[in-house]
């Protein structure tokens, strides 16, 4: 369903479609409750003019925050399944022009035996125009279990010339416990590492204290005198 000239005020919805698959609506015998799935629906519209979008999907739910970051907009179904929505929302009015992107889902183990998702996974993206050609966006991203990520990404046109990089901020090191220097840091090899000991430093040798002894007074020595005689 979509509508021509959908209106700018308020919450306005422009389209919207849903898709069922039947697997098997009869056969040959009776079946009390034939299999009927939804495998997609989507709706989009604006608000107050600024565009919005919500997709669902069965087992295909394609996303991408940036080239390293929820970059699964490209995989096939059997090789990691994703239950999920994707929302999306324009703020065009508001300051620095945010593009906000929230996706929730569930994937499963497909034909990859080492999946990119597994289990309940969310992400938002926040992506920021300051001006026409400068474009920022912070990501968070989280495989409930398995691990979570923050990233940032931008892009800069000058001309003909586009600028574009992402990066993730470096994970602080972990100090080791107090009680044991043994297990291992969630970010550093797995091998134990040896005890450290110190042994304590030795004490001075005890000596008698110095004092200043009194100088001994030393005998007089007699002196003793010849007499003169004198001749005349």
């Amino acid at each position: 369903m979509k509508v021509a000239q959908p209106g700018q005020q308020g919450v306005n919805v422009s389209e919207a479609s849903a898709t069922l698959q039947v697997p098997a609506a009869f056969g040959t015998t009776y079946a009390p409750a034939p299999t009927i799935r939804l495998n997609a629906a989507s709706v989009k519209g604006n608000v107050d003019g600024q565009a919005f979008s919500v997709v669902y999907s069965r087992a295909v739910s394609s996303f991408k925050f940036n080239d390293y970051l929820f970059a699964n907009d490209n995989d096939p179904e059997a090789a990691n399944p994703r239950q999920g929505m994707v929302a999306t929302f324009s703020g065009t009015k508001f300051p620095l022009s945010p593009e906000v992107t929230v996706v929730a889902g569930v994937a499963g183990v497909g034909g990859d035996s080492a999946p990119a998702l597994n289990g309940n996974y969310f992400g938002i993206r926040t992506a920021l125009k300051p001006f026409s050609a400068l474009n920022l966006a912070l990501n968070y991203a989280t495989n409930l279990g398995n691990r979570s990520a923050i990233g940032v990404d931008g892009g800069l046109e000058l001309g003909p010339a586009k600028l574009s990089g992402s990066g993730f901020p470096p994970r602080p090191p972990v100090a080791p416990s107090p009680t044991s220097l043994t297990t291992p840091s969630p970010i550093g090899p797995t091998t134990p590492r040896p005890r450290l000991s110190l042994a304590p430093f030795p004490s001075p040798p005890t000596t008698t204290p110095w004092t200043r002894s009194t100088p001994t007074a030393r005998p007089a020595c007699p002196r003793t005198r010849t007499p003169t005689t004198m001749v005349a």
